[in-house]
């Protein structure tokens, strides 16, 4: 018994100290490489196969390099679709079969070559997707197999990165010598998979996209604006508004001149069907971008909803509070451009919003609501008036006004626009 435990371990000594010349010697191994990268995948591939190659972290740090020279190569690549992912696979079973990490420093620049090699091809293929043009509204059918390509190579990149492990960040420091943003990956993963319909890969590289809690800077670098922006689109699309809002209030926090996300935020605002949340969206992005003028007009169409909701409640006095909110924005929106065309449109819309209960309250009883009706119609006088200014032909304007001007006993006035509609 003594003598066969002496044999197993003079065993175990001599593998191990063959295992270690062949580490030592893999400089030499690599020179005997063959310049033709097809025998060299072959001999590679022959030797993983060989009982002692199956446990030979050289064997498969040698296939990992080989593999890795293929996918270099455009003609390799499409002659050897998966080479490298073979490349990949071999450097993950080299490391797996190397725990004490001696070959750990050359295989570092296996993986640190591979990054850009799959980083690259993700881009070419994401580029030739995006450069497709919509057929009917939609996505270019053919944009699809691209898309799945650049998805599968941005993994991959991750893929790398994981292997890496905690030397990640030593190659993600390199990595920029390469122009690349290792963040920008989970944009980039995302949107791909969202093109494919893949909406829970999409949900969870947007969400590693996005940093809620960070300064603005660091957020800014882990992720794009327009990871908010498609972020967003995709919460609407599946109905989860409440996240959707949270997306969008973060990325105008971050892009606070971003012209992408209002216009997001008009959408999400069709979408929640509460006027209450659409304030609130608007308001918000108000307090950001100060001179939009399409978020002011979808807030005072905001507000005459909100006016209309609480009147129909029961809540008199804030129907009138959001109605006159309604109108102040309209008028506050006609000091921000010239276009004629614009400003028939506010002052007329916020005209109606007096001249509608005024008309109602007018034919309900002329008698007990005179002082009611009165008050609105002398609020909506003045933005018709306006209204008829920048388009002085229009007949309806003209027959409102003179209608107005007839029940508010403004004879003088009356006259002139009953004139105008004989011509």
């Amino acid at each position: 018994m003594k003598h066969l435990t002496l044999l197993v371990a003079a065993l175990i000594v001599i593998t191990f100290t063959q295992a270690q010349s062949r580490i030592q010697n893999i400089d030499n191994l690599m020179r005997q490489i063959d310049p033709n990268l097809e025998k060299a995948k072959m001999a590679a591939d022959a030797e993983c196969k060989t009982e002692a190659g199956k446990t030979d972290p050289v064997s498969w740090y040698l296939k990992a390099y080989v593999y890795k020279e293929m996918m270099k190569s455009a003609v390799h690549k499409k002659k050897f679709s998966n080479v490298g992912d073979e490349s990949l696979a071999a450097a993950q079973k080299c490391k797996e079969l190397d725990p004490r990490k001696d070959l750990w420093n050359k295989l570092i620049n296996i993986l640190f070559d591979l990054s850009p090699l799959f980083y690259n091809d993700g881009i070419a293929a994401y580029n030739e997707a995006t450069k497709l043009k919509p057929v009917g509204g939609k996505p270019n059918p053919k944009s699809a197999d691209f898309y799945k390509t650049a998805l599968y190579n941005f993994e991959k990149f991750k893929d790398v990165l994981e292997t890496l492990d905690d030397d990640k960040e030593i190659s993600v420091h390199l990595l920029k010598f390469h122009k690349i943003n290792v963040h920008s990956i989970n944009y980039f993963a995302a949107f791909c998979a969202q093109q494919i319909n893949d909406n829970e890969k999409a949900k969870k590289y947007y969400h590693n996209a996005i940093d809620y809690t960070s300064d603005a800077e660091t957020a800014k670098q882990k992720g794009s604006l327009l990871a908010y922006y498609y972020y967003t689109g995709l919460l609407i699309d599946e109905k989860i508004y409440s996240e959707a809002t949270k997306i969008l209030d973060r990325g105008l926090e971050l892009y606070p001149e971003s012209k992408e996300l209002p216009s997001i935020a008009i959408e999400l605002s069709k979408k929640t069907e509460s006027p209450e949340e659409q304030v609130k969206i608007f308001e918000r992005i108000l307090q950001i971008q100060p001179n939009n003028i399409s978020i002011y007009s979808n807030l005072a169409t905001s507000y005459s909803k909100l006016s209309d909701k609480m009147e129909s409640s029961g809540y008199a006095s804030s129907a009138v509070e959001y109605r006159d909110k309604s109108a102040e924005t309209y008028r506050k929106i006609c000091t921000m451009t010239t276009d004629k065309k614009f400003l028939y449109t506010y002052n007329y819309n916020a005209a109606i919003l007096y001249y509608k209960p005024a008309t109602a309250l007018y034919k309900e009883n002329q008698v007990l609501n005179e002082t009611k009706y009165k008050e609105l119609f002398n609020k909506a006088i003045p933005f018709f008036e306006d209204a008829h200014k920048y388009e002085p032909g229009n007949k309806n304007v003209i027959e409102i006004l003179a209608s107005i001007y007839q029940i508010m006993q403004m004879t003088e006035k009356g006259v002139e626009m009953e004139k105008k509609l004989k011509k």
